[in-house]
C-alpha cells in the first residue's frame, strides 16, 4: 500500500532529470509555464529562462470549489493547450478545498521512507480517509526536533484518492504524462519564498494570500514548509475578506503556529494583487510587511532574463511557476 499512496505524489528524484511543465488547474483557468536553462550560469538556479506559457479559460461550472463537474470539457480544454505548448509531462496542483493538511510528531529518520510509513498508520486518526483511500506527502518542520524523544514535527498534505485519479485521468487524456501532483500552498511557497533568505537561526514565517477569480488561499508559511491552509469566498469586498481573515489566522497561529508566533511578512499574488488598496490594508498589526509577490524571485533575476508575461498577468501564473522550479530531494 505504501508505494501507491506516497509515490504517487512524491516521485523518485530520476523523474525529475526530463524536461516537464507545471500545470495549475483553478476553478477559472487552466495556467501553465515550463523553464529552460539558459545561457551561462545566471540566475538562482543555474540560469533558468521562460520556454513556455499558456493559458485557457474555463467556463463557470466546469470546475467548482476544486470538484471536477465536466471531465470531457476540461480534458479538451488542457488538451488544446498541451497541443498550443507541445508539452509532455507535467507536475499539477491539487486544490486546496479537497485536500486535508496536518501537523504530527515523526521519528527524526534519515529515511523518509521509513518516516512516510509512520505517518500512513497515522492518517485515520486525523483525517476522516483510510490509507486505502488517501494518498500523501509530508515536509519536515525546521527547528521541530525533540531530540530527548527522537522525533521531529511534519506538515502532512493528504488528498483523496479518488481526487487524485480523476485529475490523473484528465491530464493523461489530454495527452500528458504527470510526474507529481502537489498542493497549491507548497508550489507558491516554492516560487515566492528564497532559499536562505534568512538565518537558520531566524527561522521565517510568511502568510500567502493568493487571490482566485472565485476564491482567496490563505496560506501559512513557516521556513518554506506550509503548515496551514484556508481557502475562502472572495466576497463583496476582496480587501476587507482578506482583512477579517488574515486577523483569524494571525490569532491562529499566535496560539497554535510553530516557532515564530507572529507574521513576518504577507505576500499577495493572483488575481486582483495588485489592486490599490490591499497593500496598505491587510497587515493584521504594525511592523508586518506587506509586499506582492515575486513569481520569478527562485527562476530568475530580470537583470539576467526579461519575462515575456507582463507583471500583472504573472501572478496568475504563481501556482504553475512554483511547480515548474526543479525540485531538489533529500
Amino acid at each position: 500500500m505504501f508505494t501507491k499512496t506516497f509515490f504517487k505524489l512524491f516521485p523518485p528524484p530520476k523523474f525529475l532529470d526530463e524536461p516537464y511543465a507545471g500545470i495549475d488547474i483553478s476553478d477559472s483557468a487552466v495556467h501553465c509555464i515550463q523553464f529552460a536553462r539558459g545561457p551561462g550560469t545566471f540566475g538562482r538556479n543555474g540560469g533558468l529562462v521562460i520556454a513556455k506559457f499558456g493559458m485557457r479559460p474555463l467556463v463557470q461550472g466546469i470546475v467548482e470549489a476544486g470538484f471536477v463537474k465536466e471531465k470531457e470539457k476540461l480534458t479538451a480544454t488542457v488538451a488544446e493547450l498541451v497541443r498550443e505548448l507541445n508539452i509532455e509531462r507535467v507536475r499539477a496542483s491539487l486544490p486546496e478545498e479537497e485536500m486535508y493538511i496536518f501537523k504530527t510528531q515523526v521519528p527524526a529518520h534519515k529515511d523518509r521512507k521509513t518516516m512516510a510509513q509512520n505517518i500512513e498508520f497515522r492518517l485515520e486518526e486525523n483525517v476522516p480517509l483510510s490509507p486505502a483511500n488517501a494518498i500523501f506527502y509530508f515536509d519536515t518542520i525546521p527547528g521541530t526536533e525533540v531530540p530527548a524523544a527522537g522525533t521531529i514535527s511534519a506538515s502532512v498534505a493528504v488528498a483523496p484518492r479518488k481526487v487524485v485519479e480523476t485529475y490523473l485521468e484528465v491530464l493523461n487524456n489530454a495527452g500528458l504524462t504527470v510526474i507529481s501532483f502537489e498542493m497549491q500552498a507548497r508550489a507558491l511557497a516554492r516560487a515566492f519564498i528564497q532559499k536562505n533568505r534568512v538565518a537558520k537561526s531566524d527561522h521565517e514565517t510568511v502568510l500567502i494570500v493568493h487571490i482566485f477569480k472565485r476564491k482567496i488561499g490563505m496560506y501559512m508559511v513557516y521556513d518554506g514548509v506550509a503548515c496551514f491552509t484556508s481557502t475562502i469566498s472572495r466576497g463583496e469586498n476582496v480587501a476587507e475578506t482578506i482583512v477579517a481573515e488574515t486577523k483569524k489566522i494571525s490569532d491562529y497561529w499566535a496560539e497554535r503556529g510553530e516557532g515564530r508566533k507572529e507574521i513576518d511578512r504577507i505576500v499577495i499574488s493572483g488575481s486582483d494583487a495588485l489592486s490599490a488598496d490591499l497593500v496598505e490594508r491587510i497587515s493584521p498589526e504594525p511592523g508586518v510587511r506587506v509586499e506582492i509577490a515575486n513569481v520569478w524571485g527562485n527562476a530568475f533575476s530580470p537583470e539576467d532574463f526579461v519575462s515575456p508575461i507582463a507583471a500583472g498577468d504573472s501572478l496568475d501564473y504563481s501556482v504553475a511557476a512554483g511547480l515548474a522550479l526543479p525540485v531538489q530531494y533529500p
